[in-house]
């Protein structure tokens, strides 16, 4: 099993335009480097935001999360994707929330029993009681040059198999990593069938969430629903409210989501 081959195989069905490399840096810096013309996202004249183009490895050597933060995996054993879109301005912060709330229905759409929760502000997280393990992540960025503007969302899942961190046995790395397989009770859960349903239902989630990258208010249907999975986490348990802004409410307490 490779999740590397079910998600190149997916794409190619779907028609999507796809790079799928064996090995890259990083496919957020592959989506935002623009050398791959035949892979530059095009807006047509009325567009707001275009079509994605997919950029997808097997292995990155210098994988990133947020901030400092690597992401790390075997071969065949991680979904390493990013969806790249040309725009006509740059998004809104609100963006990254919206995205992994889109990621955190899809998961549940075909795994419901996972113990599913989001941490602010873009991990995927597997609740097991007290504690908490790390199933993926999110890096949102965007790119301007002139009145150019281009969207990459990255998303690194653990599936098939977690990260060897003895080479790294030196970091602190918390919440230890997870995957779906071991989340959702043994790979017999995550079969190359499920697989494609989910690289659906996560796609169409991604879409619709890029395209309202310039909203700047949440629904009241997206705060509910934001709050819910983010009072899965222990770390998030006493939320009261997520504000329009899509600001974190904790009795008289405010923190603005793009400040975590």
């Amino acid at each position: 099993m490779s999740c590397f081959s079910w998600t190149s195989e997916w794409a190619r069905a779907k028609g999507l335009r796809t790079k799928s490399m064996s090995v890259t840096t990083s496919t957020n810096d592959e989506a935002k480097s623009g050398l791959d013309h035949l892979m530059t996202p095009h807006l047509e004249p009325l567009q707001e935001i275009s079509a994605p183009s997919l950029f997808l490895a097997d292995q990155q050597s210098a994988g990133r999360g947020r901030g400092q933060h690597v992401w790390l995996a075997q071969p065949g054993q991680a979904l390493l994707i990013s969806f790249s879109y040309a725009c006509r301005r740059p998004p809104q912060p609100q963006l990254t929330p919206r995205v992994g709330l889109g990621v955190f229905r899809a998961l549940k759409e075909v795994w419901p029993s996972l113990n599913l929760a989001l941490k602010a502000p873009n991990d995927l997280i597997i609740v097991e009681g007290s504690s908490t393990r790390k199933l993926g992540g999110l890096l949102v960025e965007s790119v301007s040059l002139g009145v150019d503007h281009r969207l990459v969302i990255g998303l690194g899942l653990n599936v098939l198999g977690v990260p060897d961190l003895k080479p790294l046995a030196e970091a602190h790395f918390s919440p230890a990593p997870i995957c779906l397989a071991q989340a959702a009770g043994g790979s017999k859960h995550v079969t190359e069938t499920l697989w494609r349903h989910f690289m659906t239902a996560l796609t169409d989630e991604i879409n619709s969430a890029a395209t309202r990258a310039f909203d700047a208010k949440f629904s009241d249907d997206e705060r509910r629903a934001l709050l819910s999975a983010l009072r899965l986490h222990p770390l998030h348990s006493q939320l009261t409210e997520i504000s329009a802004d899509g600001s974190l409410i904790q009795g008289q307490t405010r923190r603005d989501w793009s400040d975590l």
